[in-house]
This record gives C-alpha cells, sequence and structure tokens, in this order.
C-alpha cells in the first residue's frame, strides 16, 4: 500500500531544484548485495544526499548506503 510519502518528499525535493534519484528496491532484512546495488546507484547518478523513508529496515538501508558513499569518499 503507497500512501503517497515518497512522491510528497519527491516533488518537494524536485521543487526545491533538486535533482532526485529513487531507489524503491528495498526488502526486509537487506542483504550487503543490495545495499551495494542501491550505493552504485546513487554513485553513478552522482547523489549528495540520502533520503530514506519507511520503518527500520528502510532506514538502516539508507544509513548503511550512506556510510559506503562517505567511504568511498575518503
Amino acid at each position: 500500500m503507497s500512501l503517497g510519502v515518497a512522491e510528497r518528499v519527491r516533488g518537494l525535493l524536485e521543487s526545491a531544484g533538486i535533482a532526485v534519484t529513487q531507489y524503491d528496491g528495498v526488502e526486509p532484512d537487506p542483504t550487503c548485495t543490495a545495499v551495494d546495488a542501491a550505493a552504485r546507484v546513487a554513485r553513478d547518478a552522482g547523489c549528495s544526499l540520502v533520503v530514506g523513508l519507511g520503518g527500520g529496515s528502510a532506514l538502516d538501508f539508507a544509513n548503511a548506503v550512506l556510510d559506503l558513499e562517505n567511504a568511498s569518499l575518503l
């Protein structure tokens, strides 16, 4: 069920002039492979911000992607 939160956040970011790349492949208890894939999408898109929406797995996933991205900048 979609509550429209992602669409609303996307619209707000875009209306502020921020380009958005959406990754919606998060599953419960995500694997390292899934996090690596999402980090690759973020890297390829040149993302400088990661926004996680949802519950525990989605937020943990977003934090892991951000951690990988920060590590790749070192």
